[in-house]
């Protein structure tokens, strides 16, 4: 995989320690999480909330082995924000992008 955008990523290690402290919880089952990014870091993924998404750690394994239900499923709980931040970082190609790493469609 490509970088997608020249510019250097936004860190954010301050945002990590205000989540952490709020309790981040799997958008699946609801236990203890930690953060997922969406598009991850060594590709220029954001430390912005529109990047991240809570998973516990059976499911955040599942997501990394590539088992296409944890992606579908992870996939649904998209919000509209993370779709756009996906479709921004990314520009042309972000549908099918999307689509095949989340099973989403736009």
């Amino acid at each position: 995989m490509t970088d997608f955008k020249s510019a250097p990523r936004v860190k954010d290690p301050a945002l990590f320690k205000w989540l952490h402290a709020e309790g981040v919880h799997c958008v699946l089952c609801g236990y203890p999480a930690q953060l997922h990014h969406l598009i991850r870091r060594s590709q220029r993924g954001d430390d912005v909330p529109a990047n991240l998404i809570g998973l516990c750690a059976m499911h955040h394994t599942a997501l990394h082995a590539g088992d296409r239900e944890t992606r579908k499923r992870v996939g649904a709980c998209l919000s509209a924000e993370q779709i756009a931040y996906v479709q921004a970082k990314i520009g042309d190609g972000a549908d099918d992008w999307l689509l095949r790493h989340y099973g989403v469609t736009a």
